[in-house]
């Protein structure tokens, strides 16, 4: 799943750059989006005391991500 969100992201008017980031650095995000084999895309609400209210890339990808192939 994540190779296909990439694959996804670099088709459209998004950015795409992969970093290695800390948990600090990672908390200065605007938005998380997680994905596995079980759970295509799904939004991170929340890490620690630190919430993400966000919703623009998971609003674009989970619908390319849960239909079918």
């Amino acid at each position: 799943m994540r190779q296909f969100c990439i694959r996804l992201l670099a088709q459209s008017s998004y950015q795409l750059v992969e970093v290695q980031a800390s948990l600090e650095e990672a908390l200065q995000a605007d938005e998380m989006v997680i994905c596995n084999a079980l759970m295509p895309v799904m939004p991170v609400r929340a890490c620690g005391d630190v919430s993400f209210s966000s919703a623009t890339l998971y609003e674009y990808l989970a619908p390319l991500c849960e239909r079918p192939n």
